[in-house]
């Protein structure tokens, strides 16, 4: 059994954790992230090795609306106030066998056996997983480390050693091949507080938004993009972007571990970024940090204007440079280099 089948068993044993058909509302999670084209076939399988069993009379009972069960309570003159769970019992109390057989044979959901229900316990990692499929962890990235060492790992135990892998080998920018982006140092602040590790939480958010803020995230230094859009009208689009820039899921993950900040952070934070052009300049950097903390409420236009002024003064540079090589061609080709 390969890995996508594995996952797509534990999709479907969650499917008929309350009652499913077989070969009927499967997801499109089969196709797009298990990558199965035929999930009955599994479901099947799952069947004829046990994972699944018919419902019991109670099971068929709950499917049914309190005013159906008051229905057949009055067809056989008894009383019909009460909860569900009470209807249910008392209608319990009164049926044949004939009767409960019928409602069995026609009730064709599956929910899983002793064996189904353990198998599934087993792997509620991959479940996790599938929640999770926004931060885009591929299969094969997750096996990969989802067994390594001892038993299989939590959910969140084996995306941290993905995602570390990732930046190891990874670089900063949306426009780069094997890019690591905002969104990835994020995901890694969360899983660090799904795992208790605060200090690191607040760090990869730091991280995180020091991208946004030096537009490592975005088109603006992408010099083609430059050419082709013009200075003035990138300066008047940032202008309108601080929630792009300072994204409120960030600040508040900063703001809930404000007790785990100390201002050499933001020196290692610049230090591993290793930034060529500098657009929010780390002093600036910190002071918006420390207004993050102190204040109900976080103001971020001021810093805006200073990410839009440095950015100007980045264009102007980068204006300059392409003047200089021009004129300095020019010079040799009329020296007759």
């Amino acid at each position: 059994m390969n890995i996508y089948e594995e996952y797509a068993i534990e999709l479907l044993l969650s499917h008929h954790l309350k009652g499913a058909e077989i070969g009927n509302g499967y997801i499109t999670a089969y196709t797009n992230e298990c990558k199965i084209t035929n999930p009955s076939k599994l479901d099947k399988w799952l069947l004829k090795n046990d994972y699944l069993r018919k419902p019991t009379i109670k099971e068929v009972l709950i499917s049914y609306k309190v005013t159906e069960l008051k229905e057949f309570l009055s067809q056989k003159g008894m009383k019909v106030t009460g909860k569900k769970d009470e209807l249910i019992e008392r209608l319990l109390s009164v049926m044949t066998e004939r009767e409960i057989t019928l409602q069995l044979n026609l009730d064709n959901r599956y929910f899983l056996s002793e064996k189904g229900l353990a198998r599934y316990n087993d792997n509620i990692d991959l479940e996790e997983l599938h929640r999770n499929w926004k931060y885009m962890i591929s299969l094969e990235d997750y096996f990969k480390y989802r067994k390594a060492g001892e038993g299989i790992k939590r959910y969140y135990e084996t995306a941290y050693l993905v995602m570390q892998d990732k930046i190891k080998h990874g670089t900063i920018g949306r426009l780069i091949p094997n890019n690591i982006t905002s969104c990835d140092f994020s995901f890694l602040s969360t899983i660090c507080e799904k795992l208790e590790m605060r200090e690191d939480a607040l760090k990869y958010a730091l991280i995180s938004l020091c991208i946004t803020t030096n537009l490592l995230d975005s088109f603006y230094l992408n010099k083609e993009h430059i050419a082709i859009s013009g200075g003035d009208y990138l300066c008047n689009t940032l202008s309108h972007e601080t929630e792009t820039l300072f994204i409120q899921n960030t600040i508040l993950k900063i703001v809930n571990h404000s007790e785990c900040y100390s201002p050499h952070m933001i020196d290692e934070v610049y230090e591993n970024i290793n930034l060529q052009n500098v657009i929010f300049d780390k002093e600036s950097f910190e002071a918006a940090i420390n207004d993050m903390m102190k204040s109900a409420y976080f103001d971020a236009s001021p810093y805006t204007k200073i990410i839009i002024k440095n950015y100007k003064k980045y264009l102007s540079e980068l204006s300059l440079n392409k003047n200089t090589r021009k004129s300095s061609w020019i010079s040799k080709f009329l020296r007759g280099y």
